[in-house]
């Protein structure tokens, strides 16, 4: 066991607080459209340069043990907010930091941890109260192209394509996101419905060169059951036999009597016919949708309907169906008026809001993108490398920021929010010095954002907090432009969800520190290279 280092007292709490200051500032330098990228150094390969402030302060270590405990703190608490909302992540960091700065100024001066964070925690609320009341609707293209362009680091593609489909598929799990041939940044509205899965054999392919089963106007028959029973597979090719149109069946598998039948079906000529199958981590809900778009009856033993059982006017039909290479798709089934469709569709929405669980949401969410026709794909161009891999992740973070603001509502933004909503402080009254003093230190933080993007800018942070706070709504400094003007009317504006999230996780964070007064630290067993730290 390698040896302990015990820090206690004030002591630690500041050299805690001086660690959680470095790293939220080394993050900050990001912040705002004039922040200054980070180039990172890595182990093998060429550095990376990233505008994401979080990313770059996860690759620090401090040499003092006990500040690192601190910068760590930071980093929780702005992986927190990603975590929540999709962005804000040094956000979150610069408000934990000043606030456990301000506070530990008043400890040392000898005010009581816990009246301090009393006071902190009852500033929180009307905060939070504030940001919420004075958020605005944001469902207008140019404000969301706005808004992620901000969220995605100015990446042009993913900013237009995320808020042009978001405003089109506004439903959780309606969105898919996935990486484009073509190498082209492309917003895909797919006809019909489509799902991962292809033919239970590839002995059913009709077109040899791709691989696919292409049929024109077939028979759809869907069952919750596998198709395992030669007795019921004869009864429906035997009805089938009579009819010009092909036959679909649709199925989680296929034993192989009943493979080889329709296989001998079709090399005959007695019935085109083929089996087709579902994604495995969602069998029964595929099912169920692909039968009621289809208009067919869904075949289940345990309600008494077998395979045998079934009638033709129980099939559904389909205008075209191919099939392939693990992806179906099926065109010119039911509208989405049809009520048999909208009543599925309403069921489910009601399933929707009273399901908690954010999974289970999304789930739903997709498959009623997917029967009111209201799905898309965000196809992005395939750079083959990390850099295409780290565009993903940023279009599915800048979806989830999106999908808020349509929900929430915003607040002005480059840190203009946040300082108006320091106002909510002004009433309130503390039962003494100490919880006053709790309240004071996030009336300090919540100017710490637009000081630092301004500083960011090149401009005076003092002489633009001045000029806001002469100011009122959304009066704020135009970083982007370096002028002052209406943020709103600019669509410089920031998610109320995410602001709110990091505020609240950022005292959070910073009321958890306030009760530290001892640390245990890995006593040094070797020598850090030193870097100068230059301070513009």
């Amino acid at each position: 066991m390698s040896e302990k280092e015990i820090v206690v007292g004030i002591d630690a709490l500041m050299r805690i607080a001086r660690g959680a200051e470095r790293m939220a500032s080394l993050a900050a330098v990001t912040l705002g459209p004039r922040g200054r990228p980070v180039i990172l150094e890595r182990a093998h390969g060429a550095p990376m340069i990233s505008r994401d402030g979080y990313e770059a302060a996860c690759s620090v270590e401090f040499e003092d043990p006990v500040e690192n405990q601190g910068a760590q703190a930071m980093l929780q608490a702005g992986a927190r907010s990603r975590d929540l909302t999709g962005d804000g992540a040094t956000t979150a960091m610069l408000l934990a930091s000043a606030t456990l700065h301000e506070c530990v100024k008043a400890i040392v001066t000898g005010a009581n941890p816990a009246q301090v964070k009393k006071g902190l925690d009852r500033a929180t609320g009307a905060v939070l109260e504030h940001l919420r009341d004075a958020a605005q609707p944001c469902r207008q293209l140019p404000a969301l192209e706005r808004l992620a362009w901000a969220v995605s680091y100015g990446d042009q593609g993913v900013a237009s394509l995320s808020a042009q489909a978001i405003l089109e598929c506004p439903d959780p799990g309606a969105i898919t996101i996935e990486t484009a041939e073509r190498g082209l940044d492309t917003l895909l509205r797919p006809t019909g419905l489509r799902w991962n899965a292809g033919p239970l054999s590839s002995r059913f392919a009709s077109d040899a060169m791709r691989g696919m089963v292409v049929l024109n106007n077939p028979y759809i028959v869907v069952s919750q059951d596998p198709l395992d029973s030669t007795e019921d597979m004869a009864l429906m090719l035997e009805r089938a036999a009579p009819l010009t149109q092909p036959l679909a069946f649709i199925a989680p598998a296929i034993s192989a009597p009943v493979l080889a039948m329709l296989l001998s079906s079709r090399a005959s000529g007695l019935v085109n016919c083929c089996a087709i199958g579902v994604p495995e981590n969602a069998q029964s809900e595929w099912l169920q949708d692909i039968a009621t778009v289809s208009g067919a009856t869904l075949v289940q033993r345990l309600t008494g309907q077998g395979l045998g059982d079934l009638r033709i006017d129980q099939w559904g039909m389909a205008e075209r169906l191919e099939s392939g290479r693990g992806t179906t798709q099926a065109v010119g089934m039911l509208p989405p008026e049809e009520d048999m469709v909208r009543s599925h569709i309403q069921v489910m929405r009601a399933n929707l809001e009273a399901t908690p669980d954010a999974t289970q949401r999304e789930l739903i969410g997709a498959r009623i993108a997917r029967l009111s026709r209201q799905a898309c794909t965000l196809a992005l161009a395939d750079m083959g490398d990390e850099h295409g891999r780290m565009r993903v992740h940023l279009a599915q973070r800048t979806l989830q920021v999106l999908r808020a603001a349509m929900r929430e509502g915003v607040v002005p933004g480059a840190g203009v929010g946040l300082v108006r909503a320091r106002s909510s402080l002004n009433e309130l009254q503390h039962a003494s010095p100490d919880e006053s003093a709790g309240a004071e230190a996030l009336r300090v933080a919540l100017a710490q954002p637009l000081l630092r993007i301004a500083r960011n800018a090149g401009e005076a942070p003092h002489v633009v907090m001045e000029a806001v706070e002469q100011g009122e709504g959304a009066f704020g400094f135009d970083a982007e432009r370096g002028d002052f003007g209406d943020l709103a009317a600019r669509n410089v504006i920031d998610s109320v969800d995410v602001v709110v999230n990091a505020v609240r996780v950022a005292t959070r964070t910073a009321g958890v520190l306030l009760g530290t007064l001892c640390a245990v630290v890995d006593a040094p067993q070797h020598e850090f290279v030193r870097t100068r730290e230059v301070h513009d």
